[in-house]
């Protein structure tokens, strides 16, 4: 996937939250971007799995890949998120 935008440049340096559809068989995942490696949740809506990660759009390409080492169980997306009022 290809992001690209046509923003000013101080837009664009604040984090853009980023949902993924990843694989059933993940349980985590991890994001590159800039040299840094991040892991991740993936967490399940209506049985689909997915990424959510922050990127920075004028920091580089980012990566998303599936984290190996993750064993832990993956935790429903509605658990994840914060009650809005």
């Amino acid at each position: 996937m290809a992001l690209t935008h046509e923003l000013q440049q101080d837009i664009v340096s604040y984090p853009l939250t980023m949902r993924t559809r990843v694989p059933q068989d993940w349980n985590g995942a991890r994001i590159m971007q800039n040299g840094t490696v991040l892991d991740i949740e993936v967490q399940e809506l209506d049985e689909i799995r997915y990424a959510v990660y922050d990127i920075v759009l004028i920091t580089g390409r980012a990566i998303v890949e599936k984290n190996k080492l993750a064993n832990r169980a993956h935790l429903p997306f509605l658990e994840m998120c914060p009650t809005l009022y």
